[in-house]
């Protein structure tokens, strides 16, 4: 799976991804699109305490394990585990 990080996060946050993607980072524009089914992708947002490398780090887990069940047009929300708004730690978004 390809997977596209904002330019502005830390850029080793890329090697914490398991070996089965291809990690590449880019500009700040792809978040702010709002209907995503008109494309063939789906979005997961990291919303991490800060940008730091370790609170990115704490959802990769999560984020790997979400990433299958995605479908194109879906979005998908990781947050920290204390702030977790569903089981299993992830949320569906409006897209």
């Amino acid at each position: 799976m390809r997977i596209l990080l904002d330019e502005d996060l830390n850029t080793r946050l890329r090697h914490a991804f398991s070996e089965r993607h291809h990690v590449e980072t880019v500009d700040d524009y792809l978040p702010d699109q709002r209907n995503f089914a008109q494309y063939d992708l789906a979005v997961v947002v990291l919303r991490a305490r800060s940008k730091s490398l370790d609170d990115l780090q704490e959802l990769i887990l999560e984020t790997e394990r979400v990433l299958p069940l995605l479908r194109p047009g879906e979005a998908r929300r990781v947050c920290p585990p204390e702030t977790r708004e569903a089981p299993g730690g992830s949320s569906d978004l409006s897209v």
